[in-house]
């Protein structure tokens, strides 16, 4: 729900190739959610809160449209994986910062 409170959150996985942008207004649910979907083990690796859900929502559409998708499909939020790169966690820090 974009009018409440709400976090974009990366996840990365176990291997360490991947990294999952998405948003939840309850990310430990969430998280709870995809370890039973996801068919590879992964840890919660950022959090950027937001009172307003919609800058949440603009946040993973950033990264979602700047970088590039691990083009998995098949579970809960397999299309929200991309490929992991140093630029792309540097700049999800960076963006923690902002909102910080």
């Amino acid at each position: 729900n974009n009018r409440k409170p709400g976090a974009m959150y990366a996840l990365r996985s176990e291997c360490g190739a991947y990294i999952k942008i998405g948003i939840s207004n309850k990310p430990s649910s969430r998280f709870e959610s995809l370890s039973k979907s996801t068919p590879f083990k992964f840890i919660n690796i950022e959090e950027i809160w937001s009172d307003d859900g919609r800058v949440a929502q603009e946040l993973e559409r950033k990264f979602h449209r700047k970088y590039e998708s691990a083009g998995f499909s098949g579970f809960d939020g397999a299309t929200e994986w991309l490929v992991f790169t140093n630029e792309l966690y540097e700049e999800i820090v960076s963006t923690r910062r902002i909102y910080a």
